[in-house]
């Protein structure tokens, strides 16, 4: 789904959430645009920091086991 249908079906969740209430199309198209670049950017920032060395679920491999005498 493309980010404008996302903010459309999201807004329109507000719309209904709040009781259907006229006259706050853009409030609820602003909040909808606001919530979704939040969720983006933390599922970004989630991606990143899994891929960084030692991280869990990224693609660097433990360090090796070392035998102590």
């Amino acid at each position: 789904m493309d980010r404008r249908t996302e903010i459309e079906r999201l807004a329109y969740e507000l719309y209904e959430k709040s009781g259907r209430i006229g006259g706050r199309e853009l409030d609820n198209w602003v909040e909808a645009e606001r919530l979704i670049s939040s969720y983006v950017a933390e599922m970004k920032m989630s991606r990143e920091k899994a891929a960084k060395p030692g991280a869990v679920g990224g693609t660097a491999k433990p360090p090796a086991k070392t035998t102590q005498s």
